[in-house]
């Protein structure tokens, strides 16, 4: 069960989030954390024990609403153009919802990608579907069909993950280059799911 919207818990657990996307789980202290909640330091390890168990709590509860929705994903795609249209989407939206872990999850991918690497793993590892298994099976047997040009799951990854998140960390460079603001409101994410589909499909499928 999910802590309460105004709990205590919930609290810390946004405060984490703010600091953790701030100054990465390297930089960030339990004390400010504790000060953006409201509470007393001692309350972080009474909920969490410390402060890896909470960075760990943040990243398990988000990869496993991603692996809940690339199962249904998964199941639903009868073929490559219902999983490439479907894909980006999910990815988009999600961290549109929480632009914060996008930022979270570069400061670690920076400062010790065997960190965060090894928590994700863990939770891929333990999570009763393994979507992993099924999109690697699912890419090669559409190859084989010559229903996809790329046979290697792990180059559509590359091109459907960073595509979706790039917009959410790489916005003020892109502002920077352009000259112009932008404003990532519901139709910027429309016009940025439209955008990376359209880049999928021209590129895997024949």
């Amino acid at each position: 069960m999910k802590p309460q919207k105004n709990s205590t818990k919930q609290r810390i657990l946004n405060s984490a989030i703010q600091e953790f996307a701030e100054n990465g789980f390297w930089g960030a202290r339990a004390s400010q954390i504790a000060k953006r909640a409201s509470v007393n330091k001692a309350m972080i390890f009474y909920y969490f024990s410390s402060k890896e168990n909470l960075y760990r709590v943040i990243i398990q509860d988000s990869v496993k609403e991603i692996i809940i929705q690339v199962q249904k994903i998964l199941a639903d795609s009868k073929n490559p153009e219902d999983l490439f249209e479907a894909l980006p989407e999910v990815y988009i939206r999600f961290f549109s919802k929480n632009r914060f872990l996008a930022k979270i999850i570069i400061h670690d991918l920076v400062q010790n990608p065997e960190h965060i690497s090894k928590i994700v793993s863990q939770i891929f590892t333990q999570a009763p579907f393994k979507p992993q298994q099924v999109f690697t099976r699912m890419v090669r047997q559409w190859h084989q069909k010559g229903l996809v040009t790329e046979s290697d799951p792990v180059h559509i990854i590359l091109n459907i993950i960073p595509a979706s998140l790039f917009c959410f960390i790489g916005l003020p460079m892109v502002e920077s280059v352009l000259g112009q603001k932008i404003n990532i409101d519901d139709e910027f994410i429309d016009e940025r799911i439209h955008s990376v589909v359209n880049l999928i499909k021209r590129g895997m499928l024949p």
